[in-house]
């Protein structure tokens, strides 16, 4: 078995729902022990949410809380007792880092801010992980992924022209949030190893969604222009959209980028004649003509199918790609042959499949499995990790201090 890169590393994980559990959910894939930390009078939101089989539910038969905490263990501490809140500061003197996710001045009020953890544990890196960041007038507010989108500008751009804003599917802030928390504790850690000093990090979940905003940004500074809708065009290429084929909700997207795969495209549909034609010759004209050009391509697509069209576009030198869903996603050769997917036994659900991390280390293959049962680690950890003897352990157990 080779040693995972984050061997070693402690993480006292106390976030919620998405974004924090996918960060530290990366960071126990590759070898860091990540102890969740809840309560049974308060577990995590996302332990509420399904899918659920049949006759299971919570706390531990969702396959969304699986998924966002594999291989981690489960510690349950009841926080509005001192007793409990010395149990965790016990935790977090053992450890490298402590993740949350709470309101801001939760983790102060319950003697567990930053600067009162430093002082036994100076090596300590903390990263708090809020909707606007710890400062500037707004810095009490929370949401979710819907508001984070709407407040980044995510929203605002996704949709049709004539239409309100779409939005997009799911909680895309949430992993782009939680990625960007990996690497700010992956330097922090660094700097720790040739300093000695732990830091607090402020992430905010909304700043680093709008990191994926450059251009429109961008534009707006120089140019004065404030993007909006416009579905799937583009700035200066045309054909750049998707268009429907052959078969129940099949569409395929094509975008062309010069004249070579223009013509090339033209090949491919039989229509020479089209490259020849004024309305199209060149790339400002195709975008110029671009409303009458997706409709002279769809009466073509409608007749194909995605996937052959796909082969024989991108054989032909034509950037295109059908467009998936989650059944094509799942039963894509490439995508097994790269292991992007993993099957985790679970004690409850069987084996469930999900995504693995989307960078593979050539020297580390880690293994998934599925995080631990709710409270499942409070014994060995209370006897192993924090010294304490089996029957003090018990007795923490059963007086409702470590549940």
């Amino acid at each position: 078995m080779s040693i995972l890169p984050l061997s070693g590393v402690r993480i006292v994980d106390m976030t919620r729902v998405v974004a924090g559990p996918w960060a530290t959910r990366v960071m126990a894939t590759f070898g860091a022990e990540v102890i969740k930390v809840e309560s049974t009078k308060r577990p995590d939101f996302q332990r509420s949410r399904g899918p659920f089989p049949p006759g299971l539910g919570p706390p531990d038969g969702s396959a969304a809380f699986t998924g966002n905490n594999l291989n981690k263990r489960s510690f349950t501490v009841d926080l509005t007792r001192e007793e409990g809140r010395k149990l965790l500061l016990a935790l977090i003197r053992k450890s490298d880092v402590v993740m949350e996710n709470f309101s801001y001045g939760v983790m102060e009020k319950l003697g567990l801010g930053y600067d009162a953890l430093r002082k036994d544990n100076p090596g300590l890196i903390m990263l708090s992980l809020s909707a606007l960041g710890r400062t500037g007038p707004e810095k009490t507010a929370v949401g979710y992924g819907h508001g984070f989108h709407a407040f980044s500008g995510i929203t605002h751009l996704t949709g049709y022209p004539d239409k309100g804003p779409g939005g997009v599917g799911g909680s895309w802030s949430d992993p782009v949030a939680g990625t960007s928390a990996v690497f700010a504790v992956m330097a922090a850690l660094h700097h720790r190893k040739k300093t000695g000093q732990g830091q607090l990090i402020d992430l905010s979940i909304i700043e680093a969604t709008m990191v994926g905003l450059p251009e429109s940004l961008v534009d707006y500074t120089m140019n004065g222009r404030n993007r909006t809708r416009r579905a799937n065009e583009d700035d200066i290429l045309a054909p750049h959209n998707t268009y429907r084929c052959d078969g129940p909700d099949a569409w395929i997207a094509i975008g062309v980028e010069d004249d070579a795969q223009w013509r090339a495209l033209c090949d491919v549909m039989g229509r020479r004649d089209l490259a020849a034609d004024p309305r199209f010759a060149d790339r400002y004209a195709r975008w110029t003509h671009r409303a009458e050009l997706d409709a002279l391509l769809e009466i073509w697509t409608r007749t194909q199918s995605s996937t052959g069209l796909e082969r024989r576009l991108q054989q032909a030198g034509v950037p295109a790609s059908a467009v998936r869903d989650i059944r094509d996603l799942l039963e894509d050769e490439h995508l097994r042959a790269r292991g992007v997917f993993a099957s985790v036994p679970h004690p409850l659900l069987g084996p469930l499949t999900y995504v693995t991390t989307p960078w593979h280390l050539s020297d580390a293959h880690p293994e998934y499995r599925t995080g631990s049962m709710l409270a499942q680690d409070n014994m060995d950890i209370l006897t192993n990790v924090l010294g304490y003897s089996a029957e003090e352990a018990r007795r923490l157990i059963e007086s409702g201090v470590a549940v």
